[in-house]
């Protein structure tokens, strides 16, 4: 989920499986990939991670990829 923020800021939220290191948000701006922070779950009891991506407003984020520990890409997610 997208969601414009006061300050010209974007927020990317959502949540990965356990078995995702990392979680990149990927901009239509030539590719780029910007890292969003992960937040385990396992504190109230539930399994995998949480994660937030805040980028500037008129950045747009196209896709969403979750990697593995192992650098495998788990799945990569299209944005409407």
């Amino acid at each position: 989920m997208t969601t414009s923020q006061p300050g010209g800021l974007s927020v990317v939220e959502g949540f990965a499986s356990e078995q995702t290191a990392t979680v990149w948000l990927i901009s239509e701006d030539q590719g780029v990939r910007l890292p969003a922070m992960l937040m385990s779950l396992e504190e109230v009891g539930l399994e995998g991670s949480a994660f937030l991506g805040i980028l500037p407003a008129d950045m747009r984020v196209t896709h969403v990829m979750a990697v593995a520990f192992n650098g495998q890409v788990l799945e990569t997610y299209e944005l409407p």
